[in-house]
């Protein structure tokens, strides 16, 4: 009898943790598809202010130049009052939405718009690149745009020369050389340069460079000794060097 009961309980116990198992990877599966399918597609309109916005914050600054950029494409492209909803709608996306994944955005771009409306878009991407100095981040979002949204090679190229030359552009491009085994600690001396540490964002490099140029522009020290003066210039050129190596234009 008393085996009997032992047998009963592991019976039961067995059953009880196998049943929480099968809820587990039950749960998992949905949340899995959930996950992959992304629920419903964002409409045409988020999509597109989506993009715009993950391409403004691309180089980690969001500039009153680029958002007249963008003014100017939903003007000629929506007209006047749905171009001021969509403003509207873009500065939320900016204030209170993080997207880290473009895919969805773009399914629905692939559905909603023929090619020259996505060349459109890339153009207006790379005119918001345009307006501070290229980032490697910025190449990359433009890129995978075109990935997704099946834009050709030649296309990019096409668009890509009416802001940036080949120099400029192939800094970042995937298949350079790799970089020499001390291109780490130039990086990391870069940073200790502008008073960062290599966690910094680009908004935060951009605040700290030009604080410093400022603080250390050789015409600051024209009354000064020859020997200020020499101490300046100096330290005006290694930091312009290490802006130049955090962005990889150096």
């Amino acid at each position: 009898m008393e085996y009997l009961l032992i047998f009963v309980l592991v019976t039961l116990t067995i059953g009880f943790i196998a049943f929480s198992l099968y809820e587990q990877v039950m749960r998992y599966k949905e949340e899995k598809n959930d996950s992959t399918k992304g629920g419903k597609l964002p409409d045409i309109e988020t999509s597109i202010v989506d993009l715009i916005a993950l391409s403004m914050r691309a180089d980690g600054v969001v500039s009153k130049a680029e958002l007249a950029q963008v003014k100017r494409f939903f003007l000629k492209g929506f007209g006047e009052e749905r171009a001021h909803s969509l403003l509207v709608k873009l500065r939320d996306t900016l204030k209170n939405k993080h997207i880290t994944d473009i895919r969805r955005q773009c399914v629905q771009i692939n559905q909603s718009l023929n090619y020259r409306q996505k060349l459109a878009l890339e153009n207006l991407f790379l005119a918001i690149a345009s307006v501070e100095p290229l980032q490697k981040s910025e190449v990359q979002f433009i890129k995978l745009f075109a990935k997704y949204t099946r834009i050709t090679v030649d296309d990019l190229n096409d668009l890509r020369c009416r802001y940036f030359n080949d120099s400029m552009w192939n800094i970042f491009a995937e298949d350079r050389k790799a970089e020499a085994p001390h291109a780490n600690e130039s990086n990391d001396e870069a940073y200790k340069v502008l008073g960062l540490t290599v966690d910094a964002d680009m908004s935060q490099v951009k605040r700290a460079y030009r604080k410093l140029v400022m603080q250390w522009h050789p015409d600051r020290f024209s009354s000064k000794s020859v020997e200020e003066v020499a101490m300046a210039s100096a330290k005006f050129r290694e930091i312009n060097q290490a802006y130049k190596t955090i962005c990889g234009t150096a």
